[in-house]
């Protein structure tokens, strides 16, 4: 089971109703609390990408219309740092190797819950590092360059932006001339 996780808002993208109830009945058998929904085009995706924010995308690969690698375009598009499964019937070895250098985190076939669950949960670790990583990196960068008091740029952040204008001057052809008051 999944310790510590919150209900797990899962983006469904499958043609087949059943499937996804399935599915959903299954990981919460295993102790996953999930929260879904279903969209079975690019249309509807980008539209619930945009309305809410979700964990995880699970994507069946082949539809009426609509594929894997489109659905993943319009995830790419989104900007949303949110793993992408696809969970579907035997695909090639050479596609799924393919989706995978292409961005998506895994494939499991369909039916094969015990592969799937461990999946889900390596995904929702990666992607809490990545976040807390993130927000260390900002907290980081904040404590350099900003005064703690008022919040306001300290002399660290004007020497480093001082710096990286010289590199520019110096990288450039001709010659610029100025004047710098530092008070």
């Amino acid at each position: 089971s999944m310790g510590g996780f919150r209900t797990i808002k899962v983006l469904m993208v499958e043609d087949n109703e059943d499937d996804v109830f399935l599915l959903n009945a299954q990981l919460s058998a295993r102790g996953l609390d999930t929260y879904s929904e279903r969209v079975d085009s690019a249309r509807d995706l980008a539209r619930v990408l945009e309305e809410r924010e979700w964990d995880l995308v699970i994507c069946d690969h082949a539809m009426p219309g609509f594929d894997s690698a489109s659905a993943l375009e319009v995830v790419r598009r989104s900007g949303r740092d949110i793993p992408f499964i696809i969970y579907s019937g035997k695909i090639s070895d050479h596609m799924a190797f393919s989706a995978m250098r292409n961005g998506v985190a895994d494939y499991v076939q369909k039916g094969n819950i015990a592969r799937l669950v461990p999946v889900i949960e390596r995904e929702l670790r990666g992607v809490a590092t990545r976040r807390a990583i993130q927000t260390a990196d900002a907290r980081i960068h904040a404590l350099a360059f900003f005064d703690t008091l008022s919040a306001l740029p300290n002399q660290t952040l004007l020497r480093a932006q001082i710096d990286d204008w010289l590199d520019t001057v110096r990288r450039s052809a001709e010659p610029r001339y100025a004047t710098l008051l530092v008070v």
